[in-house]
């Protein structure tokens, strides 16, 4: 498989993926509270499991094909993601008929480029998906652990049974995703 066809299947699996995780955790969370969470609270759910699949892949790939290939590799990836969360994520006919939609777009997609540089930044300090802490699975030493206290801040949603839902539900849909093997596959 070319590199290019490598690099867009690649994208396509992180973001159906996430999104799925996203849609999952929203649905819950709004079943079991009987409350449903703002477009604000949904935008950050939606960004912040992209950024966790973001992060998997570039561990993964760097343990590959180490950390110059997988910057290369994020170089290509990053802000075509971005875009797409973007584009997805806001309804266009909602918007004042004079506003500048590409400029909107910009503007919007340097915010979440900003977020997703401060996540990658929280994330490396994590020491693995689950961490060295056996039986304390919100810690935050671990990523998943970091993905439920990262999105129990942004969404002012602070309850244990909210980050467990979190924990569980992208664990669930990394490994559902087959993200590890195609990363093994594609650039082993």
């Amino acid at each position: 498989m070319d590199e290019i066809k490598a690099l867009n299947k690649l994208e396509d699996t992180i973001m159906i993926w996430a999104f799925h995780a996203c849609g999952s955790i929203v649905s819950e969370w709004s079943k079991s509270t009987g409350k449903d969470l703002t477009s604000n609270q949904d935008f950050a759910i939606r960004s912040e499991v992209l950024w966790f699949f973001l992060q998997m892949m570039e561990r993964w790939t760097c343990e590959i094909r180490g950390r110059e290939f997988t910057a290369t590799l994020q170089d290509g990836m990053i802000p075509k993601v971005i875009r797409r969360l973007i584009e997805t994520s806001f309804d266009r006919s909602r918007v004042k008929k004079d506003t500048n939609i590409k400029a909107l777009d910009s503007s919007l997609a340097d915010t979440a480029l900003e977020h997703f540089n401060d996540a990658e930044i929280d994330y490396g300090s994590c020491t693995g998906l689950i961490g060295e802490q056996r039986g304390d699975y919100l810690h935050e030493e671990s990523i998943l652990g970091k993905l439920a206290a990262r999105i129990s801040r942004l969404t002012e949603e602070h309850s244990v049974e909210f980050r467990l839902l979190i924990w569980t539900t992208a664990a669930k849909f990394l490994a559902k995703s087959g993200l590890n093997k195609q990363i093994e596959e594609t650039y082993q």
